[in-house]
């Protein structure tokens, strides 16, 4: 009996994301957080999923671009759409209906920005795990290009 009820609670909270355009099952990757987009959002929310989804790393734009580029497609996302003088790379995972933007911005010479926002349907995603590792592969990429650039030297 007190699985029932599990169950019964788990139909109605799926069916609230529903209602509301957010499915959490179509949810890749663990630690996902799903933020409904709505104009109500609380500014806390906001800024804590804007936090997670801002990286540094110590390379010029370009090299940064072509490293988000690389990770991507090297992860199976479909690039759909890049723009490098305006510093957009929009992915796709069409599988599980996942979309990645990622907005690159030269903060100096050589310290770029990322902000890579993910969206399942109309649902943003604060996934950490999955951005973490975006970045973290995007790191390598940069450092792999450098020491290939100081090899050839």
């Amino acid at each position: 009996m007190f699985k029932g009820r599990e169950v019964l609670f788990f139909v109605l909270f799926v069916s609230l994301f529903i209602e509301q355009g957010c499915v959490p099952l179509l949810v890749a990757g663990t630690g996902a957080v799903l933020y409904e987009v709505t104009d109500d959002d609380s500014e806390l929310d906001e800024l804590r999923r804007r936090a997670n989804e801002l990286y540094e790393f110590q390379a010029n734009r370009e090299d940064v671009l072509d490293a988000v580029v690389s990770v991507f497609s090297d992860r199976g996302y479909v690039i759909k759409d890049s723009d490098y003088q305006m510093g957009m790379i929009a992915a796709a995972d069409e599988k599980e209906d996942l979309y990645i933007v990622a907005s690159v911005e030269s903060v100096t010479q050589e310290t770029t920005t990322i902000r890579m926002t993910m969206k399942v349907l109309d649902c943003v995603i604060g996934d950490k795990e999955l951005l973490a590792k975006l970045a973290d592969d995007i790191q390598t990429e940069i450092l792999k290009k450098k020491e290939s650039l100081s090899i050839a030297n």
